[in-house]
């Protein structure tokens, strides 16, 4: 599976367009979608950790009610969670408009790209 991830990421660098009608037509493309989210959360997770352990705040006031010298330890480990929420919300959105433009695709196909 981690031949398939690096070769789609690749593959979107270089040839976007060729890479997104492969990986619709593939049948695990959505699981190489989702591993793709879930490693960039966990990259971003791991830097606001070392933020956090740098003693770093961030420059504004967050909108959320948390004390700043623990917001990034709170994003590390909310970003898993919050980042999958958006990407899937995000597919759904852009599915349904695909969908009401008469689209022949299906989800999984919409998510992975």
């Amino acid at each position: 599976m981690m031949k398939k991830i690096l070769h789609y990421f690749f593959k979107f660098i270089t040839n976007p367009e060729r890479a997104s009608e492969e990986i619709a037509e593939d049948k695990s493309g959505l699981w190489a979608g989702l591993w793709w989210v879930i490693i960039f959360c966990l990259c971003y997770s791991f830097t606001v950790l070392i933020f956090y352990l740098l003693g770093h705040v961030p420059v504004t006031k967050p909108f959320l009610l948390i004390p700043l010298e623990r917001w990034y330890l709170i994003q590390t480990f909310t970003t898993l969670p919050v980042g999958l929420a958006g990407f899937l919300s995000y597919s759904g959105l852009a599915y349904l408009l695909y969908k009401a433009a008469q689209g022949k695709g299906d989800f999984d196909q919409t998510f992975a790209s």
